[in-house]
Formats: structure tokens, C-alpha cells, sequence
């Protein structure tokens, strides 16, 4: 069954007018879930809305979402009932994170913006993907000491796991080195992890 999702006609509130943003949609328990921004406001705030198939009806979770950054700034991870979407701004020295975490099941905010540092570990380094386990947050990330990340040779990347909680880093290791989807360039064996 198609859904027109342009036309979607939620009443949130009586004076603003919201659009879907094509950001990330996901499915979880027969729910198709996506975001909806204010089109007449420039500000980082949305909702997340959901169309229930087995009820065949559109409904949205009445939280608004408030964003230091723009919705395409955040990757998102969804872990059980929860969304988190974490964004990443480096700095010389660090990186600055920024955790949101919206429990889907009753609909409330569980973490608000809450803020993380990570030492910058070579010149560049990007957030390739992360998980939220048990309080903490595993990261996936890719370092390189070449002026820009895109303009780098094979080889002259590492591939690292970074572990933080709400205090600290607990870990840092490396996982990887060099060429992409070699066996002998993992760093750490499958029995070793």
C-alpha cells in the first residue's frame, strides 16, 4: 500500500505550518517513524511523527525536539525503545559531542542535549557510526593525519573504538589500519573482541 506522505495533515499546533523532513526514517513495531520541522521558523526544533500500520493512521509524539544543529548534523541510533541521535563538532584539540534521547514507548525526552568531549586523536577524525549500551556510548570512528580526510591515500587512516560515559573516556583502541576490507589490516582478531 502506498502512503502519501506529502500529505500528511497533522495538527500540532494552531499557528505554525510543519513539513516532513527527509532525514532517517525508521520502523519499529509496525510504526514508520520521521520527522517533521516548522517551515516558517528557522530553528533546530521538530517532531517525531509515526504512521501505525496496523491502524492505518498518522500520529506524532507531542515533544518537541530542540537541536543545538540542524536534524542532518545528528546521526541516529535506535536501541530497543530509543532514539539517540549524537552530533559531533570538532575543535583543535577535541571533539564535541551532543547526545538527544527520546524514549519512543511513552514519548518523553530521556537525555536533553547532554555534552561529551573526546581528545582529537589525529588531525582529523570522523564519527562513522555509535550505539548507546548500557549508559555509555561506543563509537565507530576513523582518525587520519592527512590535511583532509577525503584527500587521504590508503593507509594512512586507523580505524579506533572509543568507549565514553557521562564522566569520561573509558577506552580507546585501535581496530583497524590501513587498506579497507583487508584480514591482515584488522588490528584486532575476532577472538580477541
Amino acid at each position: 500500500e502506498k502512503i502519501a506522505l506529502d500529505n500528511i495533515n497533522l495538527k500540532i499546533d494552531d499557528k505554525s505550518k510543519y513539513r516532513l523532513v527527509y532525514n532517517n526514517p525508521f520502523v519499529i513495531d509496525n510504526r514508520i517513524y520521521f520527522y517533521l520541522e516548522n517551515q516558517d521558523k528557522l530553528e533546530n526544533s521538530y517532531y517525531l511523527a509515526y504512521y501505525d500500520m496496523e491502524n492505518n493512521k498518522f500520529d506524532y509524539i507531542d515533544n518537541k525536539i530542540n537541536l543545538e544543529l540542524p536534524l542532518e548534523s545528528y546521526q541516529q541510533n535506535v536501541e530497543g525503545e530509543k532514539l539517540n541521535l549524537l552530533s559531533d563538532t570538532e575543535n583543535k584539540s577535541k571533539v564535541d559531542l551532543s547526545l538527544y534521547t527520546i524514549d519512543l514507548t511513552t514519548g518523553k525526552i530521556v537525555i536533553n542535549n547532554e555534552q561529551y568531549s573526546i581528545k582529537k586523536l589525529n588531525k582529523n577524525m570522523c564519527l562513522n557510526t555509535f550505539r548507546i549500551i548500557d549508559n555509555k556510548i561506543y563509537i565507530l570512528s576513523k582518525t587520519s593525519n592527512a590535511d583532509n580526510m577525503n584527500s587521504r591515500l590508503d593507509g594512512e587512516y586507523t580505524d579506533k573504538v572509543i568507549v565514553l560515559d557521562s564522566k569520561s573516556t573509558l577506552y580507546i583502541g585501535e581496530y583497524m589500519q590501513g587498506e579497507a576490507y583487508r584480514s591482515e589490516s584488522y588490528i584486532l582478531k575476532n577472538n580477541e573482541l
